[in-house]
This record gives structure tokens, sequence and C-alpha cells, in this order.
């Protein structure tokens, strides 16, 4: 094999920089495109970033391009080995010849020259063709899918057909092994992952608590029935239909709602809504009638999601929705301020008393009985198992099989609840006692 000249040489050295960087310009382009923030690039976009417009197009068919880069990455990674090996060899080899150390007979390139240029050339391609540029891509993902997206375009659409083979293939031999090839619906995250994302955000300080509270807030919502959420019958503050001015001054003095359900023969009889605003804007010369200034009442069944009810409120522009249990009685009501709370947490104005639904002394945590299962599995991680029960109370109510007691004491996976507090029939407080940790 006939020696390289200098010239020769030097042209293969700064080819072997060359496909360093194609290299490190594909993984850079890979990591930016699947790290780079979709609202982060709609925002730039809406600036007038060109690049940010090219990075969105090339997002929406994410596969192609990252075979793209794969492919470049391929190509470029076969052509540093090809050409860089021996271009190094050479100038190891001459270096050694200075000290006498000759090329054995027959030989390309000395065991020594070979050795060290593999190392060198695997050490360019893993700094400066790998670790360099995911570092810089991970750094900032959209500014880099901005800068990356019109050449990598250009170089997927001139390397379409084989894309589209290597692709077809890879696709064929999934399904023939029965795994269904990933599509771009996929690429959305789940509930889960959203909310391991902000528990993340939160770890790393991105989201303060009432942040990361308020869009966990949201995930628990999208599980929830308005049963999990409404208050129950036996909270329910209600007016008779004939009740007269007095009594309603008396209930409205007492209890401070501004709407309350109206009931005819019994509270399973809800003929109207009555609202405190209409009986103070009444004309006062007319007699009092409760029946004249009632509102249509708004009924959704226990069933319901609370989300296709806080839907329904805000399309009917009600307030307050009655809820049915399964044979059409007053199961309990719900109010848009509960759906609201359900998300963002209380809003305490300055008639709602100051109670706490959590309580916790001593590492001993205490729960209000009307606290929902949802909340008391997702918040305090509670493995109460799930029935007919809907609250913490109906727990412990169904699993005695009676009314409860003060001290009474029922099982959960994981300890025991203890009454702690009742409300005449129902349960107002439960403690928690956890069983002690195997070992």
């Amino acid at each position: 094999m006939e020696p390289l000249s200098l010239s020769s040489l030097g042209g293969r050295l700064s080819a072997v920089i060359v496909l360093v960087l194609l290299n490190g310009f594909f993984v850079m382009a890979e990591f930016a495109l699947v790290g780079a923030r979709r609202s982060k690039l709609a925002e730039m976009a809406d600036r007038g970033d060109r690049g940010a417009r090219r990075a969105q197009a090339a997002i929406a068919d994410l596969d192609r391009y990252i075979s793209g880069t794969q492919l470049g990455i391929t190509l470029a990674s076969l052509a540093l080995g090809w050409i860089g090996e021996p271009a190094l060899a050479v100038v190891v080899d001459r270096a050694l010849a200075q000290f006498g150390i000759a090329v054995p007979v027959g030989m390309a390139h000395s065991a020594a020259g070979t050795i060290t240029a593999f190392v060198i050339i695997t050490f360019l391609h893993i700094v400066l063709g790998e670790l360099a540029p995911k570092s810089v891509a991970l750094v900032m993902p959209e500014k880099v899918s901005g800068l990356v997206a019109l050449p990598l375009m250009a170089f997927s659409r001139a390397m379409s057909p084989f894309i589209w083979v290597l692709n077809g293939t890879a696709s064929w031999l999934l399904r023939l092994v029965g795994i269904r090839p990933m599509s771009e619906a996929h690429h959305a995250h789940s509930p889960e992952e959203l909310r391991l994302l902000v528990m993340q955000a939160r770890g790393a300080g991105t989201l303060n608590e009432t942040d990361s509270a308020m869009l966990a807030g949201i995930f628990d919502f999208s599980a929830k029935r308005v049963h999990d959420v409404m208050r129950p019958r036996t909270e329910i503050v209600a007016l008779h239909v004939d009740d007269d001015e007095a009594a309603v001054n008396e209930v409205l003095r007492r209890e401070r709602y501004s709407r309350y359900p109206v009931y005819d023969e019994s509270p399973d009889d809800i003929v109207g809504v009555f609202v405190a605003k209409d009986f103070w804007l009444r004309e006062g010369e007319t007699p009092f009638s409760l029946r004249a200034i009632l509102r249509e009442p708004f009924f959704v069944p226990a069933s319901r999601s609370a989300e296709r009810v806080l839907d329904d409120l805000r399309r009917t522009r009600a307030q307050m929705a009655i809820v049915l249990d399964e044979f059409g009685g007053t199961a309990g009501l719900v109010t848009l301020e509960d759906l609201v709370e359900e998300v963002i947490g209380d809003i305490a104005d300055e008639y709602d008393l100051a109670t706490r639904d959590v309580v916790e002394v001593d590492g001993i945590l205490e729960l209000s009985g009307s606290m929902s299962l949802v909340d008391v599995r997702s918040d305090h991680r509670l493995p109460v198992p799930e029935g007919e029960w809907t609250t913490l109370g109906g727990y412990v109510f169904g699993r005695l099989g009676r009314v409860p007691q003060l001290g009474d004491r029922v099982p959960y996976p994981g300890g025991e609840l203890e009454v702690i507090a009742m409300d005449k029939r129902r349960v107002a407080a439960v403690r928690v006692h956890r069983a002690p940790a195997a070992g």
C-alpha cells in the first residue's frame, strides 16, 4: 500500500473533524426534537421565530425526522471508522518512526498505531459526537431544534426513499412479533405521566406548592363522580315552600348561605331554589310568597362525573345542582363553588366556618368523616377499599353495620380508623392508626 501524501493525509484528517461534527449535529437534532416543549415552541412561533415554526413541523412528523437523525448518525459513524482510523494510524506510525519503530513488513499499520487511532477516534466520537451535543440539546432544546430543523429537513428529504424503506422494514418486523408501531397519537403524555412530571417539577423547585396542588387537583377531579364531592342530604339546609317571611329571615340570619333548596312534601320533593338576592330585591308592597320567587331547580344523577356536572352548571348558568339517587330521591346537593374547590382548594368567605378536613398532631393523622375516598386515596395514600360508600365516614359506617360510636375502630389495608368525633349519627372525624412497618 502506497504511503499517503501530506495533502491526502490532511484531507482525511479534515474529513475526520467534519464527520465527528456531523455525528454531533444529528445527535443534537434528535435530543432537541424529542426534548423540545411544544408550548414553548408555539410561543416562539407566535413571536415570529421561523426556526420554531420549522421545529413544530418536524415534531408534527417526529417518527420520520427521528429516523432521519438515526440514519445520519449511522452513516457518519461508519464513515468515521472507514476514513478516520486509517488516517490517524498513519499519523501515529509516522510519529513512532521518529523513534525507530517501523511498521512490520506486509502490514498497513503497526499494532500500536491501530490501537492508538481506535482510542482517539472513540474519544472524539463519544465526547464531541455524542456527549457534548446531547448536553447542549438538553439544556436548550427549543432553541437548538429551531436551528437544526432546516438542515435536518433538507437531509431527510434527500434521504426520504431510504428512510421510507427503513421505517417500513422496522414496522413490518414489529408487526411480525406482535408489537404495534408507535404512531404520532402515542407521543402524548398519559394523565399518570403528567402527574409524575408535576411531582418532579415540584421537587426540582420549578413549580411551587400551590401550583402543583392545583394541577394535582385537576387530575383527581377527572376521576370523581358528583357523589364524591356533593354535600350529603343530612347536611342540607332547606326551606319549606310554605315558610313565611319570618322563617326565611331566621334561616338567612343563622345559616348565611346565598342559595337554599326548597321542598314541598319532603326533602325528596325539591320544587325550586331560593336565592337570597331575590328575597332582598322583591317588591315590598306585595304579600310575601316563597313559591313566587323560586328559581327552577337543576337535577343531576349521583353517578354523573364531576367534570360533566361542572360543564352543565356553566352551560345553564346555574350555581347549584340537586343530586338524585337511583330511586329519584334527594341524595345531596353540589354547588359551582364546591366543584371549583375540588381543583383549586377551599375558597373561604367571611361566612365560612374555620373548619379543617385534615389535622396532623405528632405524626398522627385526623381526617374529616365527610372527606371523599378519592381524596383519601390520592392525597393521603390510604388504600381504603372501594364499595358502596363514597366518604370516609361512609366506609366506617358500612364496615360497622350500625351507627358508629366514639372509640369504634374499623380496619383498612395498612392500619385502623378510629372514630373520634360524631355529629348526631354522622361520623365527623376519624383518627388514622397506621400499622408499624414490617422489620
